[in-house]
């Protein structure tokens, strides 16, 4: 996943107003505080665990925030959709999805770890002196983030500024990232309609190839046959010859050598198929030989 970025407007600012309170929230935001409120009902009657989005002021202020980007993002023409039976919410600007989410800020830090801990056998193999922990801190970040492309987010934090006061630059951002998803969308389009159309001609390069070969393995057979009709004449001949030291046997011998002919003729590509012969020769059909063989557009699937 690619790392969060800091977006800075080169454009101007525009002003997005929060709610004070919850009694004005956006349609989205508002259907997601009555479903929490239905399972808090269920929750409670089924004796099972529940936490309100609504428990704390920071909870409370994250829906204000959420709601104000949802009114601004409609204000600015941007489109909201979500999946069928989910109140999770993404802005679609110039064709492209946007995800969005206001989340509290977790900190990182590594706690060295307690005399108790280090003896523990796992911690003495790896020689761990220290763990992991994540500390709450009370301030809220917002990102944005596209889909297409290396997945390119932009992040704002509290610990810059209230982000009350950062929304029209969080507005502008997600602009600026649709604007940079539709690039990326764009690039990979043609680079999927360059290896399509390089597919198209290594097919085609494939099928002359193959043509070509079929082409020429007739001509080798055409090849043998007249060599063999060339042999087959004279050996017809010298029976021929032999005949006229028989004129007893004159007509059966004529008869037959009528036969060994017609056979020989049927068998002579010169004779039986000349007209298309000579078709293909002026015709050029098949006479080429590309550079593409079987093996070099395997990778394409051909």
């Amino acid at each position: 996943m690619a790392k969060a970025k800091r977006f800075t407007p080169s454009e101007s600012v525009p002003t997005v107003p929060v709610p004070s309170d919850l009694h004005s929230l956006h349609r989205f935001v508002a259907a997601r505080i009555e479903e929490d409120q239905e399972r808090a009902v269920r929750a409670k009657r089924e004796r099972w665990p529940h936490r309100s989005l609504c428990a704390t002021e920071l909870d409370r202020r994250e829906l204000r925030l959420t709601s104000a980007l949802l009114d601004a993002f409609e204000k600015r023409g941007h489109r909201l959709e979500h999946e069928k039976g989910s109140l999770f919410v993404w802005a679609v600007i110039g064709g492209e999805r946007i995800d969005f989410s206001v989340f509290e800020y977790v900190r990182q830090r590594r706690i060295p770890l307690t005399a108790a801990e280090l003896k523990k056998p796992e911690n003495v193999r790896s020689d761990r002196k220290w763990r992991q922990a994540y500390e709450a801190t009370g301030q809220l970040v917002i990102e944005a983030k596209a889909r297409i492309g290396a997945g390119t987010r932009y992040r704002w934090f509290d610990s810059d500024a209230p982000l009350e006061d950062q929304l029209g630059a969080v507005v502008l951002g997600a602009e600026a990232l649709a604007r940079e998803s539709a690039s990326a969308r764009a690039k990979m389009d043609q680079s999927e309609r360059d290896w399509q159309r390089k597919a198209r001609e290594r097919a085609e390069q494939h099928a002359m190839f193959l043509r070509e070969e079929r082409h020429w393995e007739a001509v080798r057979e055409m090849a043998a046959d007249w060599s063999e009709t060339i042999r087959l004449r004279q050996f017809v001949d010298a029976i021929a010859a032999r005949l006229t030291n028989h004129p007893d046997r004159g007509e059966q011998a004529q008869a037959w050598l009528r036969w060994a002919r017609d056979r020989i003729a049927a068998l002579d590509p010169l004779v039986r198929d000349a007209d298309a012969i000579l078709d293909a020769i002026c015709s050029g059909d098949g006479c080429h030989r590309p550079s593409v063989e079987p093996d070099d557009a395997d990778e394409f699937g051909y």
